[in-house]
């Protein structure tokens, strides 16, 4: 049997609405968000598994389309979006107040800097979204992956790349294909392997 694997942002949530937010873990979705979680029940296949995220506005996107087939229960798998930033460091704040700290640690581009104990490194998202890769890979029938935009793009950007080795060059690669690339909310996009 074959696979059909389809990655779907997110929608609107607090932070993208430039909202302060404490945890990237609970942060809600907007009432735009609820909407195009909704309008994703009439876009999307039938399918038989729904995979969504540990954070919160992944499974509140997901929700329309359980309800729609409630035999279907949520797995989470750890495809949560790129945390390089320390959750702790940057509680209460909006995207506005990040950029500084964002703007330095995309000006350092260490794979394995760590922004704070509980933020990931380059070379962790790298690893994660790469077995999250070979698991999908094993399955069959329709999958609805909710997901992050880093995350969607790793995925994506990762189809096209023969990766030996994780360094600067990489992260420099990934983070220039990353700003080419918007995946919008509630945008779905249908993932494919390579022959």
């Amino acid at each position: 049997m074959s696979h059909e694997c389809w990655l779907i942002r997110h929608g609107e949530s607090a932070a993208n609405a430039g909202q302060r937010t404490a945890d990237p873990a609970s942060i809600p979705l907007t009432e735009l968000g609820w909407q195009q979680a909704n309008s994703l029940v009439e876009r999307l296949p039938q399918p038989d598994r729904v995979i969504v995220s540990q954070y919160l506005r992944t499974q509140q996107t997901a929700t329309p389309l359980l309800e729609r087939y409630p035999q279907l229960q949520a797995e989470i798998w750890p495809i949560h979006e790129f945390t390089y930033l320390s959750p702790a460091l940057c509680s209460n704040t909006n995207q506005a107040d990040r950029q500084p700290m964002v703007t330095e640690y995309w000006q350092r581009c260490d794979p394995d800097y760590r922004h704070g104990p509980d933020a990931e490194s380059f070379r962790m998202l790298i690893e994660r979204v790469q077995a999250a890769l070979q698991q999908l890979q094993t399955l069959d029938g329709i999958s609805c992956v909710f997901a992050h935009g880093q995350v969607i793009r790793t995925m994506l950007w990762l189809q096209t790349q023969t990766i030996t080795t994780i360094d600067q060059a990489l992260m420099q690669r990934w983070h220039a294909h990353g700003n080419q690339q918007v995946v919008g909310n509630a945008e779905c996009i249908r993932l494919t392997w390579p022959e």
